[in-house]
């Protein structure tokens, strides 16, 4: 695990595109997938940690997508569900603007399709705060995606 992560942080491209591959695994193989569904969301997380790619986190809103409806599942979701909005929590006004859509946009699902795993992850209070600096943004979608996540939640 270690390398990868040190292959991560020097290669933010081939981090992209392995979240990709495990972004489009997840959507097509469905169920089969279950097994090595933890392990392939802990490697997408050590890369956003590592290069903040946003396929990271698109990989946790497809896992959350699939998986969210199944009870088993809500364990293994919630932890590297709290990790990568810890990594990322709480924003700043110099946030990248992708990134905090991102966030916010995987948050906005996670309600949706799994609420068990983001009130396991422990992210919602950091959220909540995050919300006020992403509409103070300057940027369109950030701010789009917090108020679209905090519509939901009300």
């Amino acid at each position: 695990m270690f390398v990868l992560h040190v292959f991560y942080r020097f290669v933010a491209n081939v981090c992209g595109g392995l979240c990709d591959v495990f972004k489009r695994a997840i959507g097509s193989a469905g169920a089969a997938v279950f097994p090595v569904l933890v392990p392939m969301l802990e490697h997408a997380v050590g890369a956003f940690e590592s290069c903040q790619a946003v396929a990271s986190l698109e990989v946790l809103q497809a896992s959350v997508e699939a998986f969210g409806a199944d009870s088993t599942a809500i364990a293994g979701l919630a932890a590297p569900l709290g990790r990568a909005l810890s990594s990322v929590l709480p924003l700043r006004t110099t946030s990248h603007p992708e990134v905090v859509g991102a966030v916010f946009d995987l948050a906005h699902r996670s309600l949706l399709f799994a609420p068990g795993a983001l009130f396991a992850s422990g992210a919602i209070e950091p959220l909540l705060d995050g919300a006020a600096v992403a509409a103070r943004l300057r940027e369109r979608d950030p701010a789009r995606c917090a108020f679209a996540f905090l519509a939901l939640g009300s």
